[in-house]
């Protein structure tokens, strides 16, 4: 069990801690981990919105569309999976996508309460 919130810490201190390495920060190897730190911190908040049950398969498919990828989508589906999407690349998106899941949440709450009622 991944969680967000301590992944997304561990991130900020891996890169606080990268900033005060001593070595040239121009050079391609700080770079390199520089970036891949970068999308993490880009990632990381992705992966606690994913994981909100209101995420449904029409939403899924919609990101892998989205990111022009394919992964199997399950209750214990690998954080590589979701990292191979490349959804740092379309944050705003993704963000979009979880917000519309949740939306649809509360009206199919708020649908089956009506139908119940009535």
């Amino acid at each position: 069990q991944v969680s967000p919130t301590d992944m997304e810490d561990e991130i900020k201190a891996l890169f606080k801690r990268l900033k005060e390495v001593k070595v040239d920060k121009k050079c391609d190897a700080y770079m390199g981990v520089q970036d891949v730190v970068k999308k993490w911190t880009v990632f990381c908040p992705l992966v606690g919105e994913l994981r909100d049950p209101s995420m449904r398969a029409r939403h899924w498919t919609q990101l892998m569309d989205l990111c022009q990828k394919s992964i199997s989508v399950t209750p214990d589906i690998l954080l590589r999976d979701m990292w191979n999407l490349e959804l740092h690349k379309f944050s705003e998106a993704v963000e979009d996508t979880a917000d519309q899941a949740k939306q649809e949440s509360k009206m199919e709450t708020t649908l089956k309460r009506i139908t119940n009622e009535w």
